[in-house]
Formats: structure tokens, C-alpha cells, sequence
């Protein structure tokens, strides 16, 4: 398992960043040559042209974790990418074997100025938090967090646009996260987040929804969040960390430019709750060119428990399901590679059956 005392990613002032203001901007994550081959994959998915594309938000399972189409392969690196893997942990203070992943996907945005955004556009995000689309409940309380959200960029600001909008949390008494003792959480008071406020997408419509039907919300966000709004400037490889729990926003990118990100999420791996927004990896175990399975086979341990493979030190472990789980992978190219951990785990199982 990788352990907080690897070699570290994150310097101590952006951690404390994330953990106190919500997010933490880092642009030396990948190296290079995997950033320019991820990034030829994003423009051959998402290549320049006019007007809206087919999907605004996320791939439609072209490039969802794990991509199995042969030419987009190399993006399947990133989500399990060890210096990335190191710096979730490293803000969670957790583990590897603690961490699970529950979304990755690449897609594009592209600017148009028509037809016009109606009320579900992606393009001018209303202001919001992640969480109502990923957990059940809601996020638990600040210093106890469980999630890392993620936006790598492949392009640049200064030539397509479509910056993210961040509020950064200003102290435990700030009026944008924390409620007084007789008002709901602010985290609420966004469309989408409550029975009686709808999810409208588009700024403009949800803001008009919230003025004409809930205009105590209407005000709070006109007076409290949007004029915090700071922009994130990035360029090719600029990793934003960030939270469920944090107010943020995407916008348009430039009239006819696109705009290329993945959207990654690691959970702590007891919070059922943070469901799935991926469908799982498993499911894809049937494609003709087992993409999966040599995942699997060639990732260390770290890698394999981020897709729910049991840890070294799982109770599933013990002589007969480790030589089944090689049989299984043992006519890939390499075989069930990386298994050191598991076979001393079970070793040490046998050693204290015997004594």
C-alpha cells in the first residue's frame, strides 16, 4: 500500500489550501510526454468545430473509465496514475488501500453563441456543489472530508476560455458553507439540492427560477456567492483538487474553441453512500480486446484497490483464491504481475494458522 511517507506530490501550503479554503490548483502532477499523448487522444475525441456538440457534459461513456476503444487507451493512465493516487492521499491523510474510484471521464466543451442556452445547458453553469449528484446524504462536516474531486485540464485558458469559477471558503464562520443554528445548510440553496428548488443548469434560468419562486435564496447567492467568484487560470496539465462541498462553476468556453478536461473522483472506500458514478469495471469485462483484465493483471496493488480488487490484507486472501486469481490472468501478456504484497500477506496467514 502506498503510505504518506512515499515521496510526496503536494507541498504542505497547497494541502492546507484545499483543506481550509476547498481547493488547490497543481501543474506539475504528470509527466510531459503522458500529458501530450492523453491530450492527442482529447482532440482526436473532441476536435475543433462549430457549434454545440452532441454531449455537454461527460463523454456518454466514449471516454468513461475504463476506455476500452483501442485509440484512447493511454487515457485509462491517468485515473491511475500513482503521483495523482499520491496526492489524494495526501489530502484525505488516508491510504491508497482507503481510496476507491468513483468517477473518470474526458470530454470536451465547446463555445457557441447559438442557438441560445435553454434552462439544462452545461455551457453557463449556475452556480453550485457537486455533491447532490454524487452521495446520498450530504457532505459530512468540513474537517472530515471523504471525497477528492478533480479537473485536469488539456488546453489552455488563455486560448479557449471556459475557466472554472471557485468560491474559496473563507474561515469556519463563513456565511457561504456554514449555517447559523436556526437556518438550513447553505449547501442547500442551489437547484437541484432540495425537493422544492428543481435542477435547472443554465445561470441565467436558474437564477431567474430562484428570483420569481424563492427569492431568499435568489438573494443569497446574488449577494454571498457570485460576487466571491475567482476565475482558475490553467494551462495544458493543471490539476484542480477540489471538493463535493465546494461553490463552484463552469462557463463558456470562447465562440467556436474546445475546451478538454477529466472529471476524476476518489472516495474513502467505507462511504457507500458516495455512489458510483461510473459504471463498473467488471461490466466491461466482456470486450473483445479485454482491456480490463489487462488492467488488472499489469497495475500494482494500489492501483487494482482504487477498482474495488481486494487489498493485500483482505480477509479474501489465502492460498486457493490467490493461485484461482492467477490462473485467471496468467495467460495475459506479463500474467497477474505484482502480487509480492499479496503473496506475503497470505504467508503470513499460513505462518499463524501453523503456530
Amino acid at each position: 500500500a502506498l503510505s504518506l511517507s512515499s515521496s510526496l506530490v503536494l507541498s504542505p501550503e497547497q494541502v492546507t489550501q484545499w483543506r481550509t479554503e476547498g481547493y488547490t490548483l497543481v501543474s506539475d502532477v504528470f509527466p510531459d510526454t503522458l500529458l501530450q499523448q492523453v491530450r492527442n487522444a482529447a482532440i482526436e475525441a473532441y476536435p475543433e468545430g462549430t457549434g454545440p456538440m452532441k454531449d455537454e457534459l461527460g463523454s456518454g461513456g466514449k471516454m468513461t473509465f475504463p476506455v476500452c476503444d483501442d485509440a484512447f487507451q493511454v487515457v485509462n493512465k491517468i485515473p491511475l496514475h500513482m503521483r495523482l493516487i499520491t496526492a489524494v492521499t495526501q489530502l484525505l491523510g488516508c491510504n491508497s488501500d482507503d481510496l476507491r474510484l468513483s468517477q473518470a471521464d474526458l470530454w470536451g466543451k465547446r463555445g457557441y453563441t447559438e442557438p441560445k442556452y435553454d434552462a439544462y445547458c452545461n455551457m453557463n453553469q449556475r452556480i453550485h456543489c457537486d455533491y447532490p449528484n454524487h452521495t446520498l446524504v450530504m457532505p459530512p462536516s468540513w474537517d472530515n472530508p471523504e471525497v477528492v474531486s478533480i479537473i485536469i485540464y488539456y488546453d489552455d485558458s488563455a486560448t479557449v476560455g471556459g475557466g472554472t469559477r471557485i468560491v474559496p471558503r473563507e474561515g469556519s464562520d463563513d456565511p457561504a458553507y456554514t449555517s447559523s443554528a436556526e437556518s438550513v445548510s447553505p449547501l442547500l440553496l442551489t437547484p437541484g439540492a432540495r425537493g422544492d428548488l428543481p435542477w435547472i443548469n443554465d445561470k441565467d434560468h436558474a437564477e431567474e427560477y430562484l428570483r420569481a419562486h424563492h427569492p431568499e435564496v435568489h438573494k443569497f447567492r446574488q449577494e454571498v456567492l457570485y460576487p466571491r467568484e475567482k476565475s482558475v487560470a490553467y494551462g495544458v496539465g493543471t490539476v484542480l483538487f477540489y471538493r463535493h462541498d465546494i461553490w463552484h462553476r463552469g462557463t463558456p468556453p470562447l465562440p467556436n474553441a474546445t475546451r478538454r478536461i477529466h472529471n476524476i473522483v476518489y472516495k474513502l472506500a467505507h462511504c457507500d453512500w458516495v455512489n458510483l458514478w461510473n459504471s463498473g469495471s467488471a461490466r466491461r469485462m466482456y470486450t473483445r480486446n479485454q482491456v480490463v483484465e489487462r488492467l488488472i493483471a499489469g497495475s500494482c496493488s494500489a492501483q487494482r484497490v482504487l477498482l474495488g480488487f481486494p487489498a493485500p490484507s483482505s480477509n479474501y486472501w489465502n492460498e486457493d483464491t490467490l493461485q484461482a486469481v492467477k490462473d485467471r490472468y496468467s495467460s495475459l501478456p506479463g500474467g497477474f504481475m505484482h502480487c509480492e504484497e499479496i503473496e506475503e500477506e497470505v504467508r503470513k496467514k499460513k505462518r499463524k494458522i501453523s503456530a
